[in-house]
């Protein structure tokens, strides 16, 4: 069973969040409102895992693309993936909210960002 949280309290399906019971989690058209740290907490016989938790963040403005979470294991650790669909987006990544951000050269989707640090902030930049 997966659940999805945004700063620690659970999801509930409806816009602009889907599949907050599954392993993807849809955020569609993201506002400032959804700025947060986003983890998935995995439940099953043998107890449950937390995902690293990732932070979806910038400046939205009008039709965004859309930047999707999935929970991966990597190496037997849980994880994550982001994907998107939005052709011509470069995805940019940062170690704090206001940057400075970087673009993640032949980032495609889907991407799994590497584990080497405790926070990475991701966005999508339309050039």
């Amino acid at each position: 069973m997966y659940e999805w949280q945004r700063d620690g309290v659970r999801l509930v399906e409806a816009f602009p969040y889907s599949g907050t019971t599954n392993d993807v989690l849809r955020v569609d058209r993201g506002l400032r409102a959804d700025v947060g740290r986003y983890r998935c907490i995995i439940r099953g016989k043998c107890g449950a895992t937390a995902s690293l938790g990732t932070t979806l963040a910038g400046v939205l403005e009008g039709a965004s693309p859309s930047l999707a979470l999935t929970s991966t294991a990597v190496a037997g650790q849980p994880g994550l993936s982001l994907t998107w669909e939005a052709p011509g987006a470069i995805l940019e990544q940062a170690s704090a909210l206001l940057g400075p951000w970087t673009p993640i050269l032949g980032a495609t989707s889907p991407y799994q960002p590497p584990t080497t640090s405790d926070r990475a902030f991701f966005r999508l930049r339309m050039p």
